[in-house]
Protein backbone atom coordinates (compact mmCIF):
# COMPACT_ATOMS: atom_id res chain seq x y z
CA UNK A 1 0.00 0.00 0.00
CA UNK A 2 3.06 2.29 0.97
CA UNK A 3 4.43 1.76 -2.69
CA UNK A 4 1.48 2.83 -4.06
CA UNK A 5 1.78 6.05 -2.54
CA UNK A 6 5.48 6.64 -3.40
CA UNK A 7 4.69 8.66 -6.57
CA UNK A 8 2.96 11.23 -4.42
CA UNK A 9 5.11 11.33 -1.34
CA UNK A 10 8.01 11.71 -4.01
CA UNK A 11 6.14 15.43 -5.32
CA UNK A 12 5.79 16.17 -1.39
CA UNK A 13 8.82 14.91 0.07
CA UNK A 14 11.97 14.16 -2.51
CA UNK A 15 14.73 13.98 0.21
CA UNK A 16 12.90 11.97 2.31
CA UNK A 17 12.58 8.80 0.04
CA UNK A 18 15.46 9.09 -1.62
CA UNK A 19 17.75 9.02 1.69
CA UNK A 20 15.47 6.30 3.70
CA UNK A 21 15.55 6.73 7.62
CA UNK A 22 18.27 3.36 8.41
CA UNK A 23 16.65 0.17 9.57
CA UNK A 24 17.98 -2.49 11.11
CA UNK A 25 18.70 -4.29 8.11
CA UNK A 26 20.90 -1.59 6.83
CA UNK A 27 22.56 -1.07 10.40
CA UNK A 28 23.89 -5.11 9.93
CA UNK A 29 24.74 -4.63 5.98
CA UNK A 30 26.92 -1.46 6.81
CA UNK A 31 28.92 -3.65 10.25
CA UNK A 32 28.62 -7.28 8.26
CA UNK A 33 27.99 -7.08 4.34
CA UNK A 34 29.14 -10.87 3.71
CA UNK A 35 27.05 -12.06 6.37
CA UNK A 36 24.07 -10.24 5.12
CA UNK A 37 24.96 -11.74 1.75
CA UNK A 38 25.35 -14.94 2.75
CA UNK A 39 21.95 -14.55 4.85
CA UNK A 40 20.34 -13.41 1.39
CA UNK A 41 21.67 -16.43 -0.52
CA UNK A 42 19.23 -19.46 1.75
CA UNK A 43 16.38 -20.59 0.76
CA UNK A 44 14.15 -19.41 3.53
CA UNK A 45 11.01 -20.70 2.11
CA UNK A 46 12.61 -24.42 2.13
CA UNK A 47 13.84 -24.03 5.55
CA UNK A 48 10.56 -23.09 7.13
CA UNK A 49 8.58 -25.72 5.17
CA UNK A 50 11.03 -28.29 6.84
CA UNK A 51 10.74 -26.63 10.03
CA UNK A 52 7.11 -26.46 9.83
CA UNK A 53 7.17 -30.86 9.53
CA UNK A 54 9.33 -31.11 12.48
CA UNK A 55 7.13 -28.74 14.33
CA UNK A 56 4.11 -30.59 13.42
CA UNK A 57 5.33 -33.95 14.00
CA UNK A 58 6.74 -32.70 17.39
CA UNK A 59 3.30 -31.08 18.01
CA UNK A 60 1.88 -34.61 17.54
CA UNK A 61 3.86 -36.40 19.51
CA UNK A 62 3.12 -34.12 22.41
CA UNK A 63 -0.31 -34.24 21.91
CA UNK A 64 -0.15 -38.24 22.01
CA UNK A 65 1.99 -38.11 25.13
CA UNK A 66 -0.95 -36.33 26.67
CA UNK A 67 -3.71 -38.68 25.35
CA UNK A 68 -1.79 -41.16 26.82
CA UNK A 69 -1.18 -39.75 30.56
CA UNK A 70 -4.45 -38.96 30.75
CA UNK A 71 -6.02 -42.49 29.77
CA UNK A 72 -3.71 -43.29 32.43
CA UNK A 73 -4.83 -40.90 35.04
CA UNK A 74 -8.66 -41.26 34.20
CA UNK A 75 -7.92 -45.25 34.83
CA UNK A 76 -5.85 -44.08 37.98
CA UNK A 77 -9.12 -42.33 39.25
CA UNK A 78 -12.07 -44.54 38.29
CA UNK A 79 -9.17 -47.32 40.27
CA UNK A 80 -9.07 -45.12 43.19
CA UNK A 81 -13.24 -44.50 43.44
CA UNK A 82 -13.59 -48.00 43.28
CA UNK A 83 -11.77 -48.59 46.07
CA UNK A 84 -13.28 -46.17 47.67
CA UNK A 85 -16.85 -47.70 47.52
CA UNK A 86 -15.46 -50.89 48.34
CA UNK A 87 -13.61 -49.04 51.57
CA UNK A 88 -17.15 -47.26 52.33
CA UNK A 89 -19.18 -50.35 51.85
CA UNK A 90 -17.06 -52.59 54.24
CA UNK A 91 -17.06 -49.57 56.86
CA UNK A 92 -21.09 -49.49 56.78
CA UNK A 93 -21.41 -53.42 57.32
CA UNK A 94 -18.66 -52.80 60.19
CA UNK A 95 -20.73 -50.70 61.49
CA UNK A 96 -23.91 -52.20 60.85
CA UNK A 97 -22.12 -55.48 62.53
CA UNK A 98 -21.26 -53.81 65.63
CA UNK A 99 -24.69 -52.05 66.07
CA UNK A 100 -26.31 -55.04 65.93
CA UNK A 101 -24.44 -56.22 67.92
CA UNK A 102 -24.58 -53.52 70.97
CA UNK A 103 -28.16 -53.71 70.18
CA UNK A 104 -28.49 -57.28 70.88
CA UNK A 105 -26.82 -57.11 73.62
CA UNK A 106 -29.13 -54.42 75.03
CA UNK A 107 -32.14 -56.48 74.65
CA UNK A 108 -30.28 -59.05 76.29
CA UNK A 109 -29.33 -56.80 79.81
CA UNK A 110 -32.65 -55.05 79.42
CA UNK A 111 -34.72 -58.06 79.48
CA UNK A 112 -32.45 -60.05 82.13
CA UNK A 113 -31.53 -57.15 84.45
CA UNK A 114 -34.23 -54.73 84.41
CA UNK A 115 -37.66 -55.84 84.23
CA UNK A 116 -39.01 -52.21 83.66
CA UNK A 117 -42.65 -51.56 82.85
CA UNK A 118 -42.78 -50.61 78.77
CA UNK A 119 -45.53 -47.84 80.01
CA UNK A 120 -43.26 -46.11 82.01
CA UNK A 121 -40.33 -46.32 80.10
CA UNK A 122 -42.57 -45.07 77.25
CA UNK A 123 -43.73 -41.85 79.78
CA UNK A 124 -40.11 -41.37 80.75
CA UNK A 125 -39.00 -41.01 77.05
CA UNK A 126 -41.77 -38.65 76.22
CA UNK A 127 -40.77 -36.85 79.28
CA UNK A 128 -36.87 -36.75 77.67
CA UNK A 129 -38.10 -36.04 74.53
CA UNK A 130 -40.34 -32.89 75.68
CA UNK A 131 -36.63 -31.75 77.17
CA UNK A 132 -35.26 -32.34 74.21
CA UNK A 133 -36.81 -33.05 71.00
CA UNK A 134 -33.95 -32.60 68.34
CA UNK A 135 -32.28 -36.28 70.02
CA UNK A 136 -33.01 -39.16 67.11
CA UNK A 137 -31.54 -41.52 69.72
CA UNK A 138 -34.52 -40.67 71.98
CA UNK A 139 -37.18 -40.93 68.96
CA UNK A 140 -35.43 -44.32 68.42
CA UNK A 141 -35.75 -46.05 71.58
CA UNK A 142 -39.01 -44.83 71.76
CA UNK A 143 -39.86 -47.08 68.77
CA UNK A 144 -38.61 -49.93 69.81
CA UNK A 145 -40.82 -49.79 72.70
CA UNK A 146 -43.58 -49.34 70.42
CA UNK A 147 -42.19 -52.47 69.15
CA UNK A 148 -42.09 -54.27 72.36
CA UNK A 149 -45.91 -53.65 73.10
CA UNK A 150 -46.90 -54.29 69.73
CA UNK A 151 -48.24 -50.55 68.50
CA UNK A 152 -47.08 -50.38 65.12
CA UNK A 153 -48.17 -47.21 63.90
CA UNK A 154 -46.51 -45.47 66.69
CA UNK A 155 -43.21 -47.29 66.02
CA UNK A 156 -43.55 -46.48 62.40
CA UNK A 157 -43.72 -42.60 63.06
CA UNK A 158 -41.42 -42.71 65.94
CA UNK A 159 -38.63 -44.34 63.39
CA UNK A 160 -39.87 -41.94 60.51
CA UNK A 161 -39.46 -39.28 63.31
CA UNK A 162 -35.78 -40.95 63.81
CA UNK A 163 -35.23 -40.15 59.66
CA UNK A 164 -36.51 -36.45 59.83
CA UNK A 165 -33.73 -35.32 62.47
CA UNK A 166 -31.05 -37.97 60.94
CA UNK A 167 -31.57 -39.16 57.55
CA UNK A 168 -28.44 -41.37 57.44
CA UNK A 169 -30.00 -43.41 60.54
CA UNK A 170 -30.00 -47.08 59.17
CA UNK A 171 -31.34 -48.95 61.49
CA UNK A 172 -34.74 -46.17 61.48
CA UNK A 173 -34.11 -47.09 57.66
CA UNK A 174 -34.75 -50.69 58.17
CA UNK A 175 -37.94 -50.40 60.56
CA UNK A 176 -39.67 -48.18 58.66
CA UNK A 177 -39.03 -50.58 55.35
CA UNK A 178 -40.42 -53.43 57.81
CA UNK A 179 -42.76 -51.30 59.44
CA UNK A 180 -44.19 -50.13 55.80
CA UNK A 181 -45.03 -53.94 54.33
CA UNK A 182 -48.34 -54.73 54.05
CA UNK A 183 -49.00 -57.62 55.76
Amino acid sequence: MISRKFVYLRRLFPDAISDPEPTIRTFWSGFFPEVVTWFGKINWREYRVRFMTEFEKMLRRMRLIFLKTESVIHKFSLRLRRSTKRHEELLVREEEAKTEEIISELKHTTSVTSPIDPKEEEQHLIMEIAKDPKDPLLYQRLGDIYLKTGELENARQSFETVLQLDPENWYAKEKVKILSKPE
